[in-house]
């Protein structure tokens, strides 16, 4: 399975005049960093091939396999699927279970994204969303976000330990002396950087003092909180909830004439953003725009939720009234 992995990348590495093309398959949804990654190895954002997502935002098993077998059709190395556990957009969850099944019987490297929603296990509730990750060749994660560390707080993990030396393999006798590749303390043979910032000494401070069950409640929260307020929505006849939230984050807009949606949306965010009460984002799903909660703050309630909402009738009302 390796070698077949270290194919594409040998292929790269070599500079051979026609040398297939190396793909990466992710979800129409997947973060940016994963096409800024292609074009950093010299690959081309174009080498990232969009895998089509469904009605909950999580990649489509059939489109996959689709994709994959055109990419072979056509001569195409596919060297990795990246699979969302939490994505930026829309907090979905990729079937990681299904995904890591199609990865093994492809001989194909398997990443995820969990930057956003490995957190989810630590929770009792929540840690059955990521089954799968566990077979997954490597995943990023950050602990600057569902765990509330600041910045930055980010790893790569990998299945097999062996790996992340063979990733950023380097040659220089000044620093690398071949019997410290074992050291785990020595990040200088598994980062991109030479120096890094002692990241982790900051999740240890939380866990000491907070415990796993302690850190998991704050996810717990947000998550329970963004499902009571998806509720909220729902039963609002003037809003429209895009999916039920998998994780802390909810997309919804306001209804209203077709033509104008987009434009009052994101007028409204504007508006919001202004007053200074309420901090949305947006994000843009098949050319339509959704207003984007992310809860985060471990005091807020739904009460604050449903002062949102009133206070988005309000500010559209008044619009109206003045024309």
């Amino acid at each position: 399975m390796l070698a077949a992995r270290q194919h594409g990348v040998d292929v790269w590495r070599s500079g051979v005049k026609h040398a297939p093309q190396l793909r990466i398959l992710t979800s129409s949804l997947a973060h940016y960093s994963i096409s800024r990654a292609a074009g950093i190895m010299g690959l081309g954002t174009d080498a990232v091939l969009a895998v089509a997502v469904d009605a909950q935002g999580r990649m489509d098993m059939a489109d996959l396999a689709r994709l994959h077998a055109s990419c072979l059709q056509h001569g195409e190395i596919v060297m990795a699927v990246v699979a969302s556990a939490g994505c930026t957009a829309t907090g979905s969850i990729d079937p990681l279970q299904d995904i890591a099944a199609f990865c093994q019987a492809q001989q194909l490297w398997l990443h995820v994204d969990g930057a956003h929603g490995a957190s989810a296990l630590l929770s009792t509730q929540h840690a059955h969303k990521l089954q799968g990750i566990a077979l997954a060749d490597s995943v990023t994660w950050d602990g600057h976000k569902l765990l509330y560390m600041p910045a930055a707080v980010s790893a790569v993990l990998f299945r097999e330990a062996r790996h992340s030396y063979l990733a950023f393999a380097q040659d220089a006798s000044y620093l690398f002396h071949g019997e410290d590749a074992a050291l785990d303390y020595n990040t200088s043979y598994r980062t991109l950087e030479c120096t890094k910032r002692m990241m982790g000494l900051k999740l240890l401070a939380a866990f000491k003092l907070y415990g796993r069950q302690g850190m998991a409640q704050l996810l717990d929260h947000v998550f329970a909180l963004a499902s009571s307020f998806a509720d909220a929505l729902a039963q609002a006849p003037d809003f429209e909830l895009l999916m039920r939230p998998q994780t802390n984050i909810v997309c919804f807009r306001y209804r209203t004439d077709a033509a104008q949606s987009n434009r009052l949306q994101s007028w409204l965010r504007l508006q919001l953003l202004q007053g200074g009460d309420y901090h949305l984002s947006q994000v843009e799903i098949s050319g339509t725009l959704w207003l984007r909660c992310t809860l985060m703050n471990p005091y807020t309630e739904l009460k604050h939720l449903q002062g949102l909402l009133e206070r988005i009738r309000t500010r559209t009302r008044s619009a109206e009234e003045n024309g």
